[in-house]
């Protein structure tokens, strides 16, 4: 008898053991696979499906959905934190407006930092734009930059370098969730002094700066959209030409390629459609071409079919399913071509009590642009730490006024001094004065 019970407690033991292991890795799995993508994007939110796309195609594609929007943190602390999330369960069974913005997306130091230091620059670096025009022959132009991202001890001048905002801690109230409209900022620098800057033009009501959130700066603030980025169709373009997979040879490919953007497309199949109509047209409306470039059409035939992935590709990343969502409706706050970027701050109308504003100077994070047309060499950089800069240079309105104070003494450092937008002296600069910069 007594055998008898130890055996059904034996078996008992070994059925609960049983259990408790299948429960375990059954829990693991499911755990597993909320943490996927799949799941996030699938499953749980239903992102817009672009979002995936660029993803996949970001040089982040390998760093998970929760690593950036979690955070690299213990298992214990993760589920905590995704019991946090069961509020959402029903807006996510109802439907739901698709986000335009993350507001639960993990500080850099919760995420990027885990694998990227604080200071990665540790060099300043030369950066060249290729960008075509939209007449017949895509005439090229090169634009060249000195980035000046060094930062700690390797950085000489103190208050310049795209680093500076990593060394002195930066706190501002956003009205929007897109952090695109900042009427308020706090600057701490280094030696614990404070200044408050406020959008003067339209100013938050003390009582309303007392009780918003200020959020302190970090590297997501700028670097927005790495994971998924929706690059300007324009630029694709430029960088097909530059990498010779479009050729410019054809009369006014990059117009034409540019227009094909412009088309509505949403699926691969339409822009499939879209491609190949295009080139009927192009072949009916420039008949010569082939005789007169056989080498250039037989090639670009070639690229239409053996690499049509790549421009279906660029086709698609530019169009949303989403009536009224496209590339632009998720701003990109690296530089400040297309969007406001530096200049939600940066603006010149954020003034302190003093009434002096955030520094609006191009030459803080980049040298003055040196535009170069095709055929031409180069240019030579002056550099920067090899002289010393005259001091009404450094005062905080100088790029407001720069025009008005010029005169013959500008003429030993950068030439003939003749304002415009042709390139023909250093202040005729095409990059600075031909086109319009968001938010100034």
């Amino acid at each position: 008898m007594k055998e008898i019970n130890k055996k059904n407690i034996l078996l008992g033991i070994c059925v609960l053991v049983g259990v408790m292991i299948v429960v375990g890795v059954s829990g693991i799995g499911v755990w597993e696979y909320t943490n996927s993508d799949s799941f996030c994007t699938y499953v749980c939110h239903s992102v817009h499906p672009e979002n995936t796309y660029s993803h996949r195609t970001s040089r982040h594609a390998r760093v998970t959905c929760t690593e950036c929007h979690m955070g690299r943190i213990s298992t214990f602390k993760a589920m905590a934190l995704k019991s946090t999330h069961s509020a959402h369960a029903w807006s996510m069974l109802v439907g739901y407006d698709r986000p335009l913005s993350s507001p639960s997306m993990k500080s850099s130091k919760d995420s990027c930092e885990n694998c990227h230091s604080g200071q990665p620059h540790q060099y300043n670096s030369i950066r060249t734009y290729t960008t075509y025009a939209t007449d017949e022959v895509s005439t090229e132009t090169r634009t060249h930059l000195v980035m000046h991202n060094a930062g700690g001890i390797y950085r000489r001048d103190v208050g310049t370098g795209v680093q500076w905002h990593t060394e002195n801690q930066v706190r501002f109230i956003a009205t929007d969730p897109q952090n695109q409209t900042i009427p308020w900022v706090e600057v701490t620098r280094a030696d614990g002094e404070t200044t408050v800057y406020v959008d003067t033009k339209d100013p938050l009501p003390e009582s309303e700066i007392a009780r918003s959130k200020k959020h302190v700066m970090d590297c997501l603030d700028c670097h927005n959209r790495i994971g998924h980025p929706f690059p300007n169709p324009e630029v694709e373009v430029d960088k097909a030409l530059a990498a010779e997979y479009l050729d410019r040879t054809f009369p006014y490919v990059k117009a034409r390629v540019v227009d094909l953007f412009r088309q509505d497309v949403s699926t691969e199949e339409e822009a499939t459609r879209v491609v190949e109509e295009a080139w009927a047209n192009y072949e009916k409306e420039f008949p010569d071409v082939a005789k007169k470039y056989p080498e250039a059409f037989a090639r670009s035939e070639k690229f239409m079919k053996e690499r049509q992935l790549l421009v279906l590709d660029m086709l698609v990343r530019s169009r949303f399913k989403d009536v009224g969502v496209s590339w632009m409706s998720f701003p990109d706050n690296l530089g400040h071509k297309n969007f406001r970027g530096c200049f939600r701050c940066h603006d010149g109308k954020h003034l302190n009590e003093q009434g002096e504003p955030v520094r609006l100077h191009c030459t803080l994070c980049h040298n003055a642009p040196a535009v170069v047309s095709e055929g031409e060499p180069p240019p030579r950089f002056m550099n920067p730490f090899s002289f010393h800069k005259p001091s009404d240079h450094n005062n905080a309105l100088f790029m407001e006024r720069h025009k008005k104070q010029s005169n013959v003494s500008c003429n030993v450092c950068h030439g003939r001094m003749v304002h415009g937008k042709d390139n023909s002296t250093f202040c005729s600069n095409r990059a600075c004065h031909g086109r319009d910069w968001p938010g100034l």
